[in-house]
């Protein structure tokens, strides 16, 4: 599921968090994968965009971590 807002109008936040489960009978075998990630969108002035995304997951087959920065100016 995912929890947005905008506190204000230059700034935007999400949650998300889900889990998928996948069987395959054949070869009795399943994996589980649980994931939650961080997401900010930020506007400074009219000319500079931020936004920072950080997301993890873990499940049966390992867990990994990621980030993401980004900085743009519009001209």
């Amino acid at each position: 599921g995912t929890i947005e807002t905008s506190p204000f109008n230059f700034l935007h936040l999400s949650v998300t968090s889900g889990r998928r489960s996948s069987k395959v009978p054949r070869a009795a075998t399943s994996d589980q994968l649980n994931w939650t990630s961080l997401d900010g969108d930020l506007g400074v002035g009219r000319n500079v965009y931020i936004m920072l995304s950080v997301s993890r997951e873990t499940g049966t087959s390992g867990a990994n971590a990621q980030s993401f920065f980004s900085l743009s100016y519009r001209f």
